[in-house]
């Protein structure tokens, strides 16, 4: 059996953290992709962070479970960071309002095609986190015996 973690105080400081670095970087004149994909990533997983510690925190899990659940969540973290990419991209762009934008429609568009494909990586990254865990739990329990 696994158990979810309550949700910790470093959660919050990394959500504050996360803000002042999405500042710092909308107030930035640049249209590099990378950066806008990254903080993305980084939001979607605070996001999944928050939605597992606060709702499932402290509640024991399966082996099955955790397998099917941190597949489910990896999901929906990748197809998150395409999303919340391109709100980044949406906002900056509405921030700034300039003549040319920062990132134009075409290049929002690509990021949206990479959509399935980051959720399918998001996907086999839960997995191999879960295996990971219950790897970690499994020679946790060989040692106890």
């Amino acid at each position: 059996m696994f158990h979810v973690p309550y949700r910790r105080r470093a959660l919050p400081w990394l959500a504050l953290i996360y803000g002042v670095i999405a500042l710092l970087w909308l107030s930035r004149e640049d249209n590099d992709v990378v950066w806008v994909v990254m903080l993305g990533g980084a939001l979607s997983l605070l996001l999944v962070a928050f939605a597992v510690t606060g709702h499932l925190g402290g509640r024991r899990m399966t082996a099955f479970s955790l397998l099917v659940g941190s597949v489910l969540l990896g999901l929906l973290a990748g197809l998150g960071t395409a999303v919340a990419a391109i709100l980044l991209m949406l906002f900056k762009n509405a921030w700034h309002a300039h003549l040319f934008l920062d990132y134009p429609p075409p290049l929002m568009l690509g990021i949206l095609e990479r959509a399935p494909a980051w959720a399918l990586a998001g996907g086999f990254a839960g997995l191999g986190l879960a295996l990971a865990l219950l790897a970690r739990l499994e020679s946790r329990n060989a040692l106890e015996d």
